[in-house]
């Protein structure tokens, strides 16, 4: 069977729930079970024990560790909605599925749940307007040691050649902290300031639950460039080295970390930065979720990002923030505006035209679904306070979300702003919260 006849075979089976034969095996779609049911039986009554079937490379004790319901304690119909934001939030869960059975003044809580497979051999994608689209091999530990720590190992080849490691400890919720640490190598034509970049990023940050749903804690950070073409740093042999330390505080009250429909984000951050970038940059970063219909989301995403000091004498031409396109404001094209503070907002409604659904390859599960989505950007980029006004952009339109492993979001969007172009094509990779926060977009 030719690879376009395998596609198709494999894009029906998606929105049919068939069985769909391939070249690499055998494919089955199935409708995701539901976390739990309305009106669970044992309501009020103590818990006698906690059941856990499925687990085959996860520690059973970390998994309880992670449980809002405890033995001993009474057992409340909010209960599995806490449990399940638990344990979805580790993202070692294809499907998570809770049940009660009454023992006499007792109840006992049996969860089943589906493992994804612990580390995946996978491709690594990125989609960036100015560099295209970058691809390569990648190996992702989900569930390193059966204890929900991610560690991963990517190239990719194409627009850019980049090399990243990255390592996350999942959130406890007690007195240890979560520690994410991530190192990233990065050769590209940087086409916004027109060189050849040469570029190493490292990041650490160590977050505390401070209570109340807040996170807090230490960030440090580095950032080795080099340049082809002089004038672009600050240094005269083309190269610059910075260091920074500040500090992380955030709330996060999203249903759901994989899907959110509810809840919100807020983040902010400050990092002093020394070396060739002399700057304080904070960043103010709040979303917000609403589900107003089954299926239905509406998402608003607002960053500000403010920084102190002077262009070229403290900020060098390669750290400035160039807004217009894919993950910034659609419609626009790259690099309609630029300076040393940003402040970008989108408004985004979207409806869940094919729920998501398990995929099985194999023993392999994924957990897909498509949206629908309608969209409004709006953004700045400035250097003094006089220029935020004068440099704001617009744009609408709509598009289509693949909801999928590894990347979380696949975007195709059309979109109009500027005028004189006309309707925008754009693909975007990641939800487009997270994207904007990188440096290269």
């Amino acid at each position: 069977m030719s690879g376009q006849v395998r596609t198709i075979f494999l894009c029906l089976g998606l929105l049919s729930g068939t069985i769909v034969q391939t070249g690499c095996g055998l494919i089955k779609i199935i409708s995701k079970p539901e976390a739990f049911v309305d009106n669970p039986k044992g309501v009020g009554k103590v818990i006698k024990a906690i059941e856990i079937n499925g687990l085959s490379y996860t520690d059973e004790n970390f998994i309880r560790e992670h449980l809002f319901s405890q033995p001993g304690e009474i057992y409340d119909d909010g209960n599995n909605q806490e449990d399940f934001v638990q344990l979805d939030g580790l993202g070692i869960f294809s499907s998570i599925q809770f049940e009660t059975r009454e023992e006499g003044d007792e109840v006992v809580l049996v969860i089943t749940v589906s493992e994804n497979v612990p580390w995946l051999p996978s491709i690594a994608l990125s989609i960036t307007d100015e560099n295209g689209v970058s691809i390569g091999p990648a190996v992702s530990f989900s569930n390193f040691m059966g204890k929900a720590m991610k560690l991963s190992a990517s190239a990719r080849f194409g627009g850019t050649t980049s090399y990243q490691a990255t390592f996350l400890t999942p959130w406890y919720g007690d007195d240890r902290p979560q520690i994410s640490a991530q190192i990233y190598s990065l050769s590209r034509q940087n086409k916004l300031d027109d060189f050849y970049e040469n570029s190493l990023e490292a990041n650490l940050d160590i977050l505390w639950d401070i209570g109340g749903d807040y996170r807090a804690g230490p960030r440090v950070t580095m950032i080795y460039m080099r340049s082809d073409t002089t004038g672009i740093t600050h240094n005269d042999d083309n190269s610059d080295q910075s260091y920074g330390a500040g500090f992380f505080i955030g709330r996060d009250t999203r249903n759901l970390l994989s899907y959110p429909t509810q809840g919100s984000v807020l983040i902010f951050d400050a990092i002093r930065y020394e070396g060739s970038l002399r700057t304080l940059r904070s960043n103010f970063d709040f979303r917000l979720y609403f589900e107003p219909a089954k299926r239905h989301r509406l998402a608003l995403y607002t960053l500000f990002t403010f920084s102190s000091g002077d262009l070229i004498t403290d900020i060098p031409v390669w750290a400035d923030f160039h807004i217009g396109g894919t993950n910034t404001v659609r419609g626009w094209e790259l690099d309609s505006r630029r300076g040393k503070n940003q402040m970008l907002t989108v408004l985004e409604y979207g409806f869940m035209v094919l729920e998501r659904k398990i995929v099985r390859i194999s023993k392999i599960q994924m957990d897909i679904g498509i949206q629908l989505a309608a969209f409004a950007d709006v953004g700045s980029a400035w250097d003094e306070a006089n220029e935020w006004e004068q440099n704001l952009i617009a744009g609408a339109g709509v598009g289509i979300r693949l909801i999928i492993p590894t990347t979380g979001m696949l975007r195709f969007d059309f979109a109009h702003g500027q005028p004189e172009i006309g309707i925008q094509f754009h693909i975007g990779s990641r939800e487009r919260a997270s994207a904007q926060r990188f440096r290269v977009r």
